[in-house]
């Protein structure tokens, strides 16, 4: 998994790749069950510079961050769900911001950093 996404990132990079086509390549993350989670943590903690094991753990954290809100709108949203998708979100967050420093072209941790953002 660290060969291919690197490989897919290096493509991104010198512009093979469209940002459409990188951010669909990670969709498939968005379903990952907790044993996949744990697994994501062994491989970032044995390759702490990957690009991607930091940002497919905070695809997931994300997704469950709006999964939790719903779909009402912020004033119709109960606190308790609002609290636990801020608490999902600053997982993320975390991810996103060590994610930034470790490729040239970090679209991806961008993309998901304005869509959190835009959620609060």
């Amino acid at each position: 998994l660290e060969s291919a996404t690197r490989q897919i990132q290096g493509k991104f990079e010198i512009g093979s790749l469209s940002d459409i086509e990188l951010r669909n390549t990670y969709r498939q993350f968005l379903k990952i069950d907790t044993q996949d989670l744990a697994r994501i943590e062994e491989w970032k903690n044995t390759v702490p510079d990957s690009y991607a094991a930091h940002l497919i753990p905070c695809v997931y954290f994300k997704r469950k961050g709006f999964d939790v809100r719903g779909d009402k709108s912020i004033s119709q949203t109960p606190q308790e769900n609002i609290n636990k998708m801020r608490q999902y979100h600053k997982i993320a967050r975390t991810e996103l911001e060590r994610s930034l420093e470790l490729t040239k072209k970090p679209f991806l941790s961008i993309f998901h950093l304005l869509d959190i953002a835009r959620s609060e």
